[in-house]
Formats: structure tokens, C-alpha cells, sequence
């Protein structure tokens, strides 16, 4: 294994494999090789390739202050520094050769406006709500939780379907057996069509029939994050603004 794909997989296990996270080997100068690394959900691919171009052509006509542009920066490479830059929304071009690392700052601005939920209003707080994309809504949340122990999973719904889904724990909070149970209700589920969130509650929880709350339904980033941070699970699948919270008690569901 060389030098690039050692480095690659530091990187990867430093963001928890999230689905969310891309990285990828990208041709340099001289035939070298570099790495390319961002949040998926948090930057403008397209405007990523565009900086790009400029900077391969800045290599190829060999300036020397081919990396000094209104967005990006030049500095050594650091893990630590790597982590705190990429949640922070930027994209980092990684040199293994040279040691070094360059940062775009390239955000992906909301398209839509996450207007606040109608049956969620709240007083004090943020006021905006999640809707029907998962990019979006995932950058809502790496906004107010600013590093990678945000783990994001992505599965599929629905054999004929394939509707894409998320599932979301913080590294280090989760309880392990939590952890686990959920992913094989995950795995266990066996529908053909997925249309509705009532049909992946169904499939999560313990019984339809049970009096007691066991899933949590929201539509607020906040309310997502300050269960996050308290080790439950979110459930997301791209179809509907609502993210289910799991595992929950009677006193949860009034929060």
C-alpha cells in the first residue's frame, strides 16, 4: 500500500466513514497523485471542479503562486487542522509528496428556505425546519454540530423503490447495543414500495399496537441535534422533512 492510499484511509477513519464524507485520489503535477476530501452535503461540487480547473492550470503553466486564490489557502498538512477545516465546510486537496495541504472555502448555501415546521413553532430558538433533501438537511445539522464524531450511515428503502435513507449517531455518546439493535431493524426491513414515514416507523419499533411512545417525529433541526447529543439515533430517508428519533420514552416525546 502506498503513501496516498495509506493517508486516504487515516483520513476516512478520522471522519467515521460517513456517507456524507467523499474522498477521493485526484491526478497532480508530474504524475503524482493527491487527495481530494469534503462533506458531500456541505459544499458545491460543481463549483469544486471550476476552482479546480483554475488550479491545474495554474500547475501546468507552472506559476509560482499557482495556489493563492480568493477561496483558497496554502498550509501543512495536519490531521487535527485537516478535521477542523472540512467541518467547517471547506474542501481540502491533501499533497502526501510535499506534505501539505490546500483548503477551498466553497460552501453550499441552502437552495431552499427551511422554513419553521407549522406544528413545531417555538418562542426562543432557531426557526427554521427540515425539508424534503438530505444534503440539506444534513448540512442543518454539521452547522450546529461542528465535528466529524457526527457519524452519518446511508441505507436503501423499498426493493423496488431504493429510496435512499439516512441514519445518524454521534461516535462516542451512542450506546453500543443501541447502536446495534437499530441496524438490524434496519437490515430486517422488507418492503417493495417505500412512500411513507409511517411505513419505516412501523418497521422500527417495537410494537404498532403499544400505547407508549417509542419513536420521536420532528421536523427541527434543534430538536435532532439535542437528541443527538444525548445518544439516540435519527432516522432520515429523502422523501419527507421529518427525521425519527429513536429510542424514546413518554417523557421524550413531550420535549
Amino acid at each position: 500500500m502506498d503513501k496516498v492510499e495509506l493517508m486516504m484511509k487515516s483520513i476516512q477513519k478520522a471522519f467515521y466513514h460517513s456517507s456524507d464524507f467523499t474522498v477521493r485520489q485526484v491526478d497532480w503535477r508530474n504524475g503524482s497523485s493527491a487527495i481530494l476530501c469534503f462533506y458531500a452535503s456541505l459544499v458545491d461540487a460543481k463549483e469544486v471542479q471550476r476552482i479546480l480547473d483554475t488550479i491545474y492550470a495554474r500547475l501546468d503553466t507552472e506559476k509560482p503562486f499557482w495556489s493563492e486564490t480568493l477561496v483558497s489557502t496554502l498550509e501543512r498538512f495536519s490531521l487535527p487542522q485537516a478535521v477542523k477545516r472540512i467541518c467547517n465546510g471547506e474542501t481540502l486537496i491533501v499533497l502526501p509528496n510535499s506534505g501539505e495541504m490546500l483548503s477551498l472555502t466553497i460552501l453550499n448555501e441552502v437552495n431552499r428556505n427551511p422554513d419553521e415546521p407549522n406544528n413545531e413553532h417555538i418562542l426562543r430558538g432557531s426557526h427554521d425546519g427540515l425539508i424534503e433533501n438530505l444534503d440539506t438537511n444534513l448540512a442543518l445539522l454539521r452547522k450546529r454540530i461542528n465535528t466529524p464524531a457526527l457519524v452519518v450511515k446511508s441505507f436503501l428503502i423499498g426493493k423496488e423503490t431504493n429510496t435512499k435513507a439516512y441514519y445518524l449517531y454521534m461516535d462516542g455518546v451512542i450506546k453500543p447495543e443501541t447502536l446495534q439493535e437499530l441496524e438490524k431493524r434496519i437490515q430486517a426491513i422488507n418492503i417493495d414500495y417505500f412512500y411513507s414515514m409511517g411505513q419505516l416507523s412501523d418497521e422500527l419499533e417495537d410494537s404498532v399496537w403499544s400505547p407508549f411512545p417509542q419513536l420521536l417525529n420532528t421536523e427541527r433541526p434543534d430538536r435532532v441535534v439535542a437528541n443527538l447529543v444525548e445518544g439516540k439515533i435519527v432516522v432520515m430517508p429523502n422523501t419527507s422533512p421529518a427525521a425519527i428519533i429513536a429510542p424514546v420514552t413518554f417523557f421524550n416525546s413531550s420535549f
